[in-house]
C-alpha cells in the first residue's frame, strides 16, 4: 500500500554530483521545476494496524505534497524521490529503483500536483525532520533538487529538534519531540455509546496534549480486514460546538447524518471510530481557502 524507505543508491549520487537547487540557478532550462512542499506526520496507537493483517505495524507516517512542472510536460518526468539524505533512502512518487511508479499511481488531479503518505519499516516509530531533498529527473536526464524541512506542529519552523517519535519509540533525546497524542481508552476515558432513538452517538474523551486544537473521527465497518466507511470533519457543526478544552473532557452528540459515510455503505454497518486530534490548521499551499494540519493523533480503536 505505502512505499518503504529504500536506499538512494545512484539516485542520491546522480543527486549530488549533478543537480542545481531549485533556490539558485537552474543549469538548464529544460530541467523539471520542484514547486513548493508541503509535509505532515501522523502518529498512530501502538493497536492502530493490528485490525488488518497484511499491514505492516507502525507508528508514524508521514506524507509529502509537492507542485511539479517540466517544459516538455509532467509525463516526460522519470523520476520523483522524497530523499532522508540523513538516512541515505528514499520514497517514490513517481518512478523509482526497486518499484516503478507511473504519473498516474501518485499524481492528485484535485491539486495539480504529487501527493503521497508512506512509512520506513526501518524506523517505524520516528522521522526526521531535517535533511530531506525533493529529487526530479526526466527522461532526458536533466535533474533537479530542492531542499525542505518537516515543521513542528501549528506549521511552526524546525528549529534544534530533529525528529518526530512515537509514544513506543524507546530511548528519545532531547533532539526529539513527540508525536501529536494518540489517545488511549483507559488515560484519555475514551467512549462512544449509540442511541437508536435519537440516532446519534455520544461520544467523550479527555486530551492532555496541549498541541491539539481540534479533532476529526473515522469509522470503520466489522469486516477480518475493516474499510475506513465514514468520517466526520473538524469543520463538522457538531465538532465545532464542542471544542478541546484542555483538562475537560469533551462530550458531544453526533448525528448519524454528520458523518459522510462512503457509497455502498450505512450508518448500520459501523462498528469502531478512531478519534483523531489535530493540530492548528495551516494554508494549504496549492489550494486557495483550504487549511490543512501538520500533525494528526489517532486514537485506540473504540468499538461500538
Amino acid at each position: 500500500m505505502k512505499q518503504l524507505g529504500y536506499p538512494i543508491y545512484f539516485f542520491l549520487y546522480l543527486c549530488l554530483s549533478a543537480c542545481e537547487s531549485n533556490e539558485g540557478p537552474i543549469s538548464s532550462q529544460n530541467a523539471p521545476v520542484i514547486g513548493q512542499i508541503q509535509t505532515n506526520i501522523t502518529h498512530y496507537h501502538p493497536s492502530y494496524f493490528d485490525k488488518w493483517d497484511d499491514e505492516i505495524k507502525r507508528t508514524i507516517d508521514y506524507s509529502f505534497a509537492v507542485k511539479m512542472s517540466d517544459p516538455q510536460g509532467l509525463g516526460n518526468i522519470y523520476h520523483l524521490l522524497a530523499m532522508d539524505t540523513a538516512r541515505e533512502e528514499y520514497h517514490a512518487l513517481l518512478g523509482g529503483e526497486l518499484e516503478f511508479y507511473t504519473l498516474s499511481d501518485w499524481y492528485q488531479d484535485y491539486f495539480k500536483g504529487f501527493e503521497r503518505t508512506v512509512y520506513n519499516i526501518y524506523s517505524p516509530d520516528r522521522v526526521n525532520l531535517k535533511n530531506w531533498s525533493m529529487y526530479a529527473v526526466d527522461r532526458q536526464n536533466n535533474q533537479t533538487t530542492r531542499d525542505f524541512e518537516f515543521t513542528l506542529p501549528d506549521g511552526e519552523p524546525v528549529l534544534d529538534e530533529q525528529y518526530v517519535y512515537s509514544s513506543i519509540y524507546e530511548n528519545p533525546d532531547i533532539e526529539g519531540i513527540p508525536g501529536l497524542e494518540a489517545m488511549s481508552i483507559s488515560e484519555n476515558s475514551l467512549s462512544i455509546v449509540s442511541n437508536l432513538e435519537t440516532e446519534s452517538y455520544t461520544i467523550e474523551f479527555e486530551v492532555s496534549d496541549a498541541r491539539a486544537k481540534n479533532y476529526a473521527l473515522w469509522f470503520f465497518n466489522s469486516g477480518i480486514n475493516p474499510d475506513e466507511i465514514g468520517t466526520v470533519d473538524q469543520f463538522s457543526s457538531s465538532i465545532v460546538s464542542n471544542p478541546i478544552v484542555l483538562g475537560q473532557k469533551v462530550s458531544m452528540q453526533l448525528p448519524w447524518s454528520e458523518i459522510q459515510i462512503k457509497q455502498n455503505y450505512s450508518v448500520e454497518d459501523v462498528f469502531g471510530v478512531h478519534i483523531v486530534l489535530l493540530d492548528e490548521p495551516v494554508e494549504f499551499k496549492f489550494l486557495e481557502h483550504e487549511l490543512r494540519s501538520s500533525y494528526l493523533g489517532v486514537s485506540e480503536y473504540l468499538t461500538l
